[in-house]
């Protein structure tokens, strides 16, 4: 089962704040939420092998791809 439209949107907004965050309270709060909304998704997926949806990337090639930069 996949992200829902609007859950990739919610998702794609909390790493965008994320990314703006000036303090660690922020970028925890916004950490927080991404994980609160992986964790729908992860418990949609319990029955599947998560690794061939969410393949393994270093943390400049999500910030990357989070901008648009990819």
């Amino acid at each position: 089962m996949d992200l829902t439209f609007e859950e990739q949107i919610k998702l794609r907004d909390i790493a965008r704040k994320m990314t703006r965050a000036r303090t660690i309270e922020e970028k925890w709060k916004r950490e927080q939420e991404m994980d609160k909304l992986l964790g729908i998704y992860k418990s949609n997926t319990k029955n599947a092998d998560l690794p061939k949806f969410v393949p393994e990337v270093s943390d400049e090639e999500l910030e990357d791809i989070l901008l648009g930069r990819k």
